[in-house]
């Protein structure tokens, strides 16, 4: 039953992504390209759990890109919101730079422990939160579909956020269990 939900997630995730990639071949502009690559980021880490569903285990650097593209899906939300005027370039600066610091760990050390990656998962959440803030913000300030799709954007923003948030509580019980021989 799980395999069968992950499925459909993915499928709805692929075709989300079909479709605002078309938007952006259609239009060209600067925000229809930024939502793409929110799906984007996000579609690729599904890509591959594919193909390793089909071909077995691929090579390590593969699900190492594919993480630190998903790490890096808040960036892109913020990037959006830049663009239509909620949130400062130098917020965005900020959050790529304590992106950058937190995921160098990522290139340096080998084999990644799982409690390396709770200062990612921190930023991420902070961005991913900012983001979603931002998001509902812009919403509230405009009328009729506009309005729906920044709060439906903000709310599925927030719920990964928090989703990632319930992850890094996950690793950090586990690193706490490991570290207590619970």
């Amino acid at each position: 039953m799980n395999e069968l939900i992950s499925l459909v997630i993915e499928l709805l995730f692929g075709a989300v992504f079909v479709g605002t990639f078309w938007t952006w071949l259609r239009h060209r502009d600067p925000i229809s390209r930024d939502v793409m690559l929110v799906f984007a980021s996000l579609t690729g880490l599904f890509v591959v759990n594919g193909i390793e569903a089909l071909v077995g285990e691929l090579p390590g650097w593969v699900g190492l890109i594919s993480a630190i593209l998903l790490l890096a899906q808040p960036l892109l939300v913020l990037r959006v919101c830049v663009r239509i005027g909620e949130v400062r370039g130098l917020v965005l600066l900020a959050a790529l730079a304590a992106y950058a610091v937190t995921i160098a760990p990522f290139f340096v050390v080998s084999p990644i422990q799982p409690w390396m990656a709770m200062p990612a998962i921190g930023t991420f959440v902070a961005t991913e939160g900012l983001a979603a803030w931002s998001l509902a913000r812009a919403g509230l300030r405009r009328i009729g579909a506009a309005r729906v799709r920044l709060l439906t954007a903000a709310g599925a923003t927030g719920l990964f956020a928090l989703a990632l948030l319930g992850l890094g509580l996950g690793i950090a019980s586990d690193a706490l269990s490991d570290v207590s021989g619970s």
